[in-house]
């Protein structure tokens, strides 16, 4: 009797023992997986291929048209279509804008109201197919791409440096094709803008018998030295907004992740260590676009500054100096009384149709280092 009460104490002892050693392994466990869990993973370094600064040099251009041989991958394709009607759009937007500025009569001016905003809108829809269309044919290639050779499981489980390809396959993909897009409108019809309507301004001179050079030479000059104050002023934006993409990819990562293990996280009880780390993602978010809207903020105000103030007076003078020395407006013909009204009348016609010409041609070259920016 006393072996069997011995023998059944050294079995309690023993379950006991054993009992103890698995709750302090289970406890040292949990202890070690939310201190590890305490800290996020950190935001991935991009490649060291893609560390070179962005700039408009050769390797941009040598980009560019690889670029275009994927999206047009044949003359007669969808993507070609689009492109030409959304052309033609573009070009006749600035014929129609040059008309506008040369109108006389308020007849014609509403007369030529009705297709220009129907070409308006026909060049955000043109826009915006085009953009689907680059989206499309990007997307089949990311996604063949992704899952050949079991892409999809090495990213996951053996290559730790894409986090989210959920992210980079479907927002980032969007968001690319669409500033291809905007940028083909950004800078052809403004580029073409500015071609016709220095066209324009001069042809307008020389048939008043006027001197064209100094405001040509007066502009050249303006825009040179916007261009290098701006150049030499303007943060890396590409980099900024490529950084806060970065992050809000990372935080929704989080997000996916949180889902994917919601089973562990409520059986650990750690809840609270998973809200410090949604918390301290979107706080590396909201730091970056704070940033981002400190640098906007210094830079939009030199930029309205140079391109609103400095260019609207340069404009003034460029107008106004050509009109009152030129000597082709007045009619010698008519009578003393009314060759002064003539001349008063003509050259505000000259000065009225040269001012909105010229302010055509501000707004396209704005839009063109507004482009230039946004490449940065």
């Amino acid at each position: 009797m006393s072996k069997v009460a011995a023998r059944w104490q050294f079995g309690a002892a023993r379950r006991t023992a054993v009992l103890v050693a698995a709750a302090f392994a289970l406890k040292t466990l949990q202890r070690h997986l939310r201190r590890a869990a305490s800290s996020p993973p950190p935001l991935l370094p991009p490649p060291p291929g893609d560390r070179r600064t962005p700039a408009v040099d050769a390797e941009f251009l040598r980009q560019i048209l690889q670029l275009a041989r994927f999206l047009f991958p044949r003359l007669l394709s969808k993507e070609v279509a689009l492109l030409s009607l959304h052309s033609v759009a573009l070009v006749s937007r600035t014929f129609l804008s040059i008309y506008v500025a040369a109108a006389e009569e308020i007849r014609f001016w509403l007369l030529v109201a009705i297709p220009a905003t129907f070409v308006n809108s026909a060049i955000r829809y043109l826009e915006g197919r085009l953009a689907l269309a680059f989206r499309t044919r990007l997307t089949e290639r990311a996604n063949r791409a992704y899952f050949a050779g079991e892409t999809y499981y090495r990213v996951s489980h053996m290559d730790g440096r894409l986090a989210n390809p959920d992210q980079s396959l479907t927002e980032d993909v969007t968001a690319f094709s669409q500033s291809v897009a905007h940028l083909y409108s950004n800078l052809t019809k403004p580029v073409l803008d500015v071609l016709l309507t220095a066209y324009a301004l001069i042809r307008t001179a020389r048939s008043r018998r006027a001197d064209a050079g100094g405001p040509v030479a007066l502009a050249g000059l303006v825009v040179f030295a916007t261009a290098m104050v701006l150049r030499a002023c303007s943060p890396r934006f590409g980099k900024l907004v490529a950084e806060e993409a970065r992050r809000k990819a990372h935080l929704r990562y989080m997000h996916s992740r949180i889902i994917a293990n919601a089973e562990e996280i409520a059986f650990y009880r750690g809840h609270v260590v998973e809200l410090r780390q949604l918390q301290k993602c979107y706080g590396a978010v909201a730091e970056q676009t704070n940033l981002l809207l400190s640098k906007r903020l210094w830079y939009v105000m030199l930029e309205q500054f140079l391109m609103k103030y400095l260019w609207s007076g340069s404009g003034l003078l460029m107008v106004a100096v050509p009109i009152i020395t030129a000597a082709g407006f007045a009619d010698s013909e008519l009578a003393p009384g009314t060759q002064m009204q003539a001349l008063v009348s003509e050259r505000t016609e000259a000065f009225t149709t040269a001012r909105n010409l010229l302010a055509s041609g501000a707004d396209a070259i704005e839009r063109i280092m507004s482009s230039y920016k946004e490449v940065r």
